[in-house]
């Protein structure tokens, strides 16, 4: 039973397909959104149901491992209010009955740093001292560039496993690093992952707005010939630019965070800068981002795409986790 895995906020069952890759089967999966259903139909995880989590009846499922990605909102950096609601403490309820009904022997938790602050009721009044009483856990914030992500995404991740079964948690340990010195592999960038997958060829070309133009000029950064990702809104000024300040990332660096945008239609974070010309970002493009395989067969909409790939756990990353617990 060990080698079988349950997700509850699946999405688009991205930490499956890691799960999967570490050698895993997947037995049951649920999510509330259709689309995200139907795109894990579509792409093999038969296993995955649309409902609600709060109210599934978990005792039917035989797993050896249950993974857990609650809505992250309320803890996101981007929420200035960050304020606990009602339903994220439900969700940490329902996760808490998830486990005790199923009984799996190993568990894991994702969400974004901000879910293990101090005044979390969901997550230090309900699932830790849940979990003490029959559990060895450990948690942390990792990087999932440190273990051969092409993005510089920060996240939670909580591992547990059950005191009965005679087994210890093993650390989990990066295998890439920003530091050259480390002894590790070097941080895989974004640039590279797309050459390497073959995407470049396919980018739609655009043109850059006549505000990205002035931002990068007035940053002194030579367009003509250069390659860069840079902000597609002028969401931040910067002190002492009379225009919208594009943010700039340089073409030997992961990306940063790719967002779950999509929910008003807006799919793009970036345009890509190859040697002077622009680009569309791609779903295949986000996709290598986030370690996914290039096979699967996504939505016609870009937003309901982009959303299901950012909310993700990226593939590579999930392999990584679902690794530590090899006996």
């Amino acid at each position: 039973m060990l080698k079988t895995f349950a997700t509850a906020f699946t999405g688009f069952d991205l930490f499956g397909i890691g799960a999967i890759q570490a050698g895993y089967k997947g037995v049951f999966g649920i999510d509330i959104h259709q689309p995200a259903v139907d795109f894990c139909h579509r792409n093999g995880a038969e296993y995955v149901v649309c409902g609600d989590v709060r109210s599934y009846d978990y005792s039917r499922i035989e797993t050896g491992h249950s993974q857990f990605s609650p809505e992250c909102k309320s803890f996101s950096y981007a929420n200035v209010e960050g304020k606990e609601s009602d339903l994220d403490r439900q969700f940490a309820r329902a996760i808490v009955r998830s486990i005790a009904e199923t009984k799996s022997e190993t568990v894991s938790i994702e969400n974004v740093a901000g879910y293990a602050r101090e005044d979390c009721e969901s997550f230090h009044q309900i699932i830790l001292p849940f979990l003490a009483e029959d559990y060895y856990y450990w948690y942390s914030v990792y990087c999932a560039a440190d273990f051969g992500v092409p993005q510089v995404r920060k996240r939670l991740i909580l591992r547990a496993i059950r005191k009965s079964s005679g087994r210890y948690l093993k650390p989990l340990v990066p295998t890439h690093s920003r530091n050259p010195d480390s002894g590790l592999l070097p941080w895989v960038s974004w640039y590279d992952a797309i050459e390497e997958a073959g995407i470049i060829p396919s980018l739609k070309p655009i043109k850059l707005t006549n505000w990205q133009r002035a931002s990068l000029i007035e940053q002194g950064f030579d367009i003509d010939g250069q390659t860069c990702l840079i902000s597609k809104d002028g969401s931040r000024r910067k002190k002492g630019y009379e225009n919208l300040f594009a943010v700039i990332i340089p073409k030997d660096s992961p990306t940063p965070t790719i967002k779950a945008l999509g929910h008003d239609g807006h799919s793009q974070q970036y345009t890509i800068v190859i040697n002077g010309e622009a680009f569309r970002i791609s779903t295949a493009a986000l996709a290598v981002w986030q370690t996914v395989p290039l096979d699967l067969e996504y939505a016609d909409k870009d937003d309901v795409n982009c959303m299901g790939i950012g909310n993700g756990v990226p593939c590579l990353f999930a392999q990584k986790i679902m690794e530590s617990f090899a006996p």
